[in-house]
């Protein structure tokens, strides 16, 4: 059973999403978030919502939940996949875009803890009508398994865009496996086609980090054209890469090719936090391509770094790299946390405003001790963030708070608001982008610090 609270606003407008079905704590709802352009043809986005904690399976064998876009208040999810014992299904989920061809999105969930975090990546065609709730590999298009125990195959899975541009103009698919190689970590590129992905990794580019300890592939992403060359790249995130300073963290950058031939796997660019106190900053924890921020003809990259420190303590800080012939690493544009131990960058997302040419960003600083509009306290409440576009480099004093109410967001101690966020499309045909922000450890009611899910 779904809890649906809205909160003190117009009505329709916020609803706050929370499954009660098990009451049991460490669930994490909202963990992971993903919007998938309309399947149905009703001109609404769906949604994706991974939960790895859940039980209902077997312990931690996780969940996925998708809802088709409505304009009536959501209650009950559409379909519910469920993985299998302590794989922890729903760690990670996206829209991965067009793989087979066939003009529908297709979508990715990551299960990194199955058979001994080895990891597993699940992957399904869009349909008018998806497959039936049950067992997600009973259902899925593709099961992409790992290479080694212990690599988390699937920690983070993403679109590719066209990275070996093809003539058939299928996407590709990207995966982490952050602890591979005694934690240097791995990333997987595999390539579209009219049946969509390979099973098999001897088909993938392999991309490799070249130290241990890094946690290359905790975060993954296409990055478009983002060096200029016109083919299409992706990035991959190395939050504990070692570059003046322990776990500063770093972004690698890889062109792809044109006419589809296969990309080489030489690093083109490397990405780096523009500060002066580096050691710690977990640069790229998360990591966005995609976005257009200045409104040129080359796609930009947003990075977080969580850890990042200015001297007063653990802000955090969210870089934007603007793409060019000439990318030179470090940020174009930034934005810090508001106060120490806020870990802003935690989380973050591109915002597409439906009509709108230029995104904005939404960002996530889940550990901010926040005071909800009754004036209470709320000890690592968390927050959310809206960057608006065009925005140059300001605090997070100068960007949009999002809402605070007396339910939700700040209001209970210990909720990590922001722990996830992403836009969510436009799920309810009002004409606007929404957004939602997960709360992993948070509680409505007595659903025992499942987690929760805000849209707004």
């Amino acid at each position: 059973m779904f809890l649906v609270v809205l909160a003190a606003v117009p009505a329709g407008a916020d609803v706050h999403l929370s499954d009660v079905e098990n009451g049991v704590a460490n669930q994490f709802m909202g963990g992971s978030i993903a919007v998938i352009p309309d399947l149905n043809g009703d001109g609404l986005d769906e949604l994706l919502i991974g939960m790895p904690g859940d039980n209902r399976a077997g312990s931690d064998a996780g969940v996925v939940f998708f809802w088709y876009g409505s304009r009536e208040l959501p209650v009950a999810p559409d379909r519910i996949w469920t993985g299998l014992a302590a794989e922890r299904l729903g760690t990670s989920v996206a829209h991965v875009g067009d793989l087979n061809g066939d003009g529908l999105a297709d979508f990715a969930l990551g299960a990194p803890w199955h058979s001994g975090n080895t990891g597993r990546v699940l992957v399904f065609h869009g349909a008018a009508t998806l497959p039936a709730s049950g067992r997600a590999q009973d259902r899925a298009a593709n099961e992409i398994a790992g290479e080694t125990g212990g690599d988390q195959f699937g920690f983070a899975v993403a679109a590719a865009g066209n990275f070996n541009g093809d003539n058939g103009d299928y996407g590709d698919l990207i995966v982490g496996a952050p602890w591979s190689v005694g934690a240097a970590g791995k990333a997987y590129v595999l390539f579209g086609s009219s049946f969509g992905v390979s099973e098999d990794l001897a088909d993938a580019t392999i991309l490799i980090s070249d130290t241990t300890n890094n946690n290359f592939g905790w975060s993954v992403t296409g990055a478009g054209n983002f060096l200029g060359g016109n083919a299409e790249s992706v990035a991959v995130g190395a939050p504990r890469y070692n570059l003046n300073g322990l776990d500063t963290g770093a972004v690698f950058v890889y062109e792809g090719t044109l006419g589809g031939a296969a990309p080489d796997t030489t690093i083109d660019k490397i990405l780096r936090p523009d500060i002066s106190n580096r050691a710690g900053a977990l640069y790229g924890f998360v990591v966005r391509g995609g976005g257009n921020w200045n409104g040129d003809s080359y796609a930009d990259i947003a990075v977080g770094g969580p850890g990042a420190n200015d001297g007063s303590g653990i802000r955090g800080r969210v870089e934007i790299h603007l793409g060019s012939t000439s990318v030179d690493g470090r940020g174009d544009r930034w934005l810090e946390g508001a106060a120490a131990n806020d870990s802003l960058g935690y989380s973050l997302d591109w915002v597409h405003e439906p009509g709108a040419d230029d995104p904005d960003l939404v960002v996530g600083a889940p550990f901010a001790n926040a005071q909800d509009d009754q004036g209470n306290g709320t000890s690592d409440g968390g927050r959310a963030y809206r960057w608006a576009n065009g925005g140059g480099s300001t605090g997070a004093a100068g960007v949009e708070q999002l809402p605070v109410t007396p339910m939700v967001p700040g209001a209970a101690a210990g909720d990590h608001y922001g722990g996830w966020v992403a836009s969510a499309g436009d799920f309810n045909g009002d004409g606007q982008a929404d957004l939602a922000i997960g709360a992993p450890t948070g509680n409505i009611g007595n659903n025992a610090v499942a987690g929760y899910v805000h849209l707004l």
